[in-house]
């Protein structure tokens, strides 16, 4: 008989299922962002070896460049916008078909506005079943 409580039996293997994930997700996303963030501490020249500067590099750019300040408000106002449009459009078109008047006429347009994004992964996995 197991030691392990059957709780935390399943609390393990969820975090089994997760790990590979996870492991990708750094591997991937976190650890590119991170060696980016160090080696922009770093004054490189061709020719020679690298020189360590801390800060420096971000120093000189929001203190020297004219545009610094400009292109981060620019990115912040397309990243704002971005994010409004993402959030407005699909509730103003949940909110269009709740109101619709049968339950028929609903889903018809939740299988229409669904299909486009749910058919290319059953594709794919049709495909890679195909496969293997």
């Amino acid at each position: 008989m197991s030691m392990i409580s059957p709780r935390l039996q399943s609390t393990l293997g969820c975090y089994g299922i997760m790990l590979p994930s996870l492991a990708l997700l750094t591997l991937f996303v976190y650890l590119p962002v991170a060696w980016a963030f160090v080696g922009s501490a770093y004054e490189f020249e061709i020719g020679s070896g690298s020189r360590f500067v801390g800060l420096a590099n971000y120093s000189e750019y929001l203190g020297q460049d004219p545009t610094a300040f400009p292109s981060l408000g620019n990115m912040l106002a397309l990243t704002l916008i971005a994010v409004a449009v993402r959030l407005t459009f699909p509730l103003v078109v949940a909110r269009l078909i709740y109101a619709l008047p049968t339950e028929r006429w609903r889903y018809l347009y939740r299988v229409v506005f669904l299909a486009p994004v749910v058919v290319p992964g059953v594709a794919i996995q049709l495909i890679w079943s195909g496969m293997i």
